[in-house]
């Protein structure tokens, strides 16, 4: 099964779940549905709607445990689960501090050099589709995508830019073609 199907298929059982489990109210799941559809904040209505369709309790949520079934999950009093299943924040420790870089490492990047230019160590005969490349300044970077590239030089200035989404783009000079590299040391 292919991931799309495999999404499908889950939303349907959670969809599914939801609307047949005896234990949710019609009115019920409406207004739990509706209560966390009104906030704000993603990662809390997120929390809100994960909870509500888990048919976590209060109890279940502060212990970290397993989250019963809808129907077991029922309290004494009768109320529904969708009533337990309003979102709580989660408990934060004040000792752990942390990285002081953490959330910044995109900042980091933005800010940081967008090229790199060294020299190839030795003759370059260019690439074939999991060629390593030696720089003079130390790096050592891997060719991580197909491709061919038939070139001679000794010692050309290689290129490296920063691309999309994380990836990084090796050009020679000389050469009017690139290819996606990682590096490796």
């Amino acid at each position: 099964m292919n991931r799309t199907g495999f999404k499908v298929m889950m939303l349907v059982m959670t969809l599914g779940g939801l609307v047949v489990a005896p234990a949710y109210g019609q009115e019920s799941l409406r207004s739990g549905l509706d209560k966390c559809a009104s906030i704000s904040n993603a990662a809390e209505r997120l929390f809100c709607f994960d909870s509500l369709a888990a048919g976590q309790d209060d109890q279940a949520r502060a212990n970290n445990s397993v989250a019963p079934t809808p129907s077991a999950s029922m309290s004494a009093s009768g109320s529904s689960p969708v009533a337990a299943a309003r979102p709580t924040r989660p408990v934060v420790n004040p000792d752990n501090t942390g990285s002081t870089d953490f959330g910044l490492e995109l900042e980091q990047v933005k800010q940081g050099p967008q090229t790199l230019t060294s020299r190839y160590a030795g003759a370059f005969t260019g690439w074939t589709g999991d060629t390593v490349f030696q720089l003079q300044n130390g790096q050592v970077w891997k060719q991580v995508e197909t491709g061919r590239l038939s070139f001679r030089a000794e010692n050309p200035v290689i290129t490296i830019r920063r691309g999309w989404f994380g990836a990084f783009y090796l050009k020679v000079e000389g050469a009017n073609k690139q290819v996606r590299v990682k590096r490796i040391k």
